[in-house]
């Protein structure tokens, strides 16, 4: 990446001023971390495609307000779902809870050793491997640095298997290693914004068949 950048501050320096005003880990997979909560760099950038899917065949006003009506849709549809969820006394919303549960009961292994108290630090054996692609294998588990050999620990800042086998054998509460950005409060302050009404006119009709939106 680095060559490239090169490349294109000797072919056009005001191009490459512009970028370096961006910072690496927002737009480079060399530069972000790895994943981000399970999604990579690039595919959050490509993600937009699928949105706009079939709204290529609309005029461009019709398509500003499809986006916008849709997009105005989707956040009070959420808001109310996480409204719900919060009055029910759910800490996280639907989807976490089921991928907790799912890891809790794909947690077929043990803990080998207690390597630091202090630290939490432990390794961890599997039964057999989850995937059943390959052998059973050993993973070092670092709570206090967020950290599993595995890489999902990390990558989806949530308690997998091997951190959820940890914590039940340490007798360690797991919320703390749930990040705070999956908890529905968390959701519920990012989707509170309302929505001005647009005050375009004359804007060419559009059927809901003309443009499809993956929630």
């Amino acid at each position: 990446m680095d060559a490239k950048l090169a490349a294109l501050r000797s072919h056009s320096p005001e191009v490459a001023s512009w970028i370096d005003r961006i910072p690496l880990q927002k737009w480079t997979q060399a530069y972000d971390g790895g994943s981000r909560f399970g999604h990579m760099t690039t595919n959050l950038a490509e993600c937009m495609d699928s949105i706009l899917k079939r709204a290529r065949s609309l005029l461009i006003c019709a398509l500003i307000k499809a986006t916008f009506e849709k997009t105005a849709t989707w956040f009070v549809e959420r808001g109310v779902k996480a409204d719900s969820m919060l009055r029910a006394g759910h800490q996280y919303p639907e989807e976490i809870n089921a991928i907790i549960r799912k890891n809790q009961q794909a947690g077929m292994c043990q803990v080998r050793r207690w390597y630091s108290r202090e630290n939490n630090e432990f390794q961890v054996q599997e039964m057999f491997s989850p995937h059943g692609h390959r052998l059973p294998m050993s993973f070092i588990v670092k709570l206090n640095d967020w950290w599993c050999d595995c890489g999902h620990f990390q990558a989806r800042r949530l308690s997998y298997h091997h951190v959820i086998v940890v914590c039940s054998f340490s007798h360690i509460d797991l919320t703390p290693y749930i990040h705070p950005v999956k908890a529905s409060t968390t959701s519920t302050k990012h989707i509170k914004y309302s929505f001005i009404l647009l005050g375009i006119k004359n804007i060419g009709p559009y059927t809901p068949d003309q443009i499809s939106f993956q929630t």
